[in-house]
């Protein structure tokens, strides 16, 4: 039986939940692959690391750990991406597989790293890093061979259309967050969610991975919902609209277009059904037209699936080999 070693760099909510799906999949993944998967480290920003709590610094696991796969969990800077890349880049220059949840990376570095992982023989795989565990990067790279993405187009932020939902309902902001807050799905501070930097980094993350456009956030027009008033959900009820934050990336007569901004939208149309903590991606291909995939109102077990789908992805790979 093949014996398959893992390191996790970041054990919150996400990492807690994948460990428990793990095992409870561990034997089947025996039975199917005669393999074994172990956690052999793990390694945390405030928690310690497991392998020397007092001592030992993620770095040093990624670096000195005899592993298969290193599972990057760590929080997202999304300004810049690190210091999750340097964890990729490390465990990839090793010739060790990867799997993120993060998209710092896939937002800021994708087309450097997926090269060394190509270089070194890895497989690099991030499904979770844009709608949690529904399957959007595989879906094109297995089911839309050869077909050539033209535009993404989507709802990538759940927190702002939770909040913007809540706000059609005429209820005031602070109650909306207030009441996110304690449901546990929106941060103590909603910054990034709500000016529009997680959409940002999604979307430069759907446009780097389906499109190869070797973008950074920093080329995305951004704006948030930060100025939306209720005058103005009113404003649109009155046309038969909604308001939604919507993503935006195509190439138009050689120009690359990347946008993030809340825009008025058909109540009746597909993206106006779009609720509370929903999201959706469009995919528009030359072979295949558009293709939308809607994730409803996921939790953190979408998220430890996502990983862990990946994860057989490797599983799979190393029991050809």
């Amino acid at each position: 039986m093949k014996k398959i070693r893992i390191v996790m760099l970041g054990y919150g909510n996400a990492g807690t939940a994948f460990k428990k799906l793990l095992e409870s999949k561990g034997q089947e993944i025996k039975e199917k692959y005669n393999a074994k998967c172990e956690i052999i480290a793990i390694g945390t920003g405030s928690r310690g690391n497991l392998l020397e709590p007092k001592g030992i610094s993620s770095m040093e696991i990624l670096e000195n750990t005899e592993y298969d796969i290193m599972i990057e969990l760590t929080p997202l800077a999304i300004k810049t991406g690190q210091p999750a890349i340097n964890h990729i880049e490390t465990a990839l220059c090793r010739g060790k597989h990867v799997i993120t949840a993060n998209k710092g990376p896939i937002a800021w570095d994708h087309r450097r790293l997926r090269d060394i992982a190509e270089k070194n023989g890895c497989m690099f795989l991030y499904e979770t890093t844009v709608m949690d565990g529904t399957p959007v990067f595989n879906m094109v790279s297995e089911n839309l061979e050869m077909c050539r993405v033209t535009e993404v187009r989507g709802i990538l932020n759940s927190t702002t259309n939770y909040i913007l939902e809540e706000m059609s309902k005429d209820r005031p902001y602070k109650d909306i967050i207030r009441e996110g807050r304690e449901r546990g799905f929106i941060e103590a501070d909603a910054s990034m969610d709500i000016e529009g930097y997680d959409a940002a980094a999604k979307l430069t993350a759907l446009m780097n991975v389906l499109m190869d456009a070797g973008i950074t956030p920093d080329d995305v027009s951004r704006k948030g919902i930060e100025d939306i008033s209720l005058e103005d959900i009113k404003s649109a009820r009155s046309k038969g609209k909604v308001i939604k934050l919507i993503c935006r990336g195509t190439f138009s007569n050689g120009n690359m277009i990347c946008k993030v901004a809340p825009e008025e939208i058909d109540k009746d149309g597909l993206y106006a059904s779009i609720k509370g903590t929903s999201s959706v991606v469009s995919i528009t291909t030359d072979l295949m037209g558009t293709v939308h995939v809607i994730e409803e109102e996921p939790e953190i077990e979408q998220t430890a699936y996502g990983i862990f789908g990946d994860l057989l992805k490797v599983v799979k790979e190393m029991h050809i080999v």
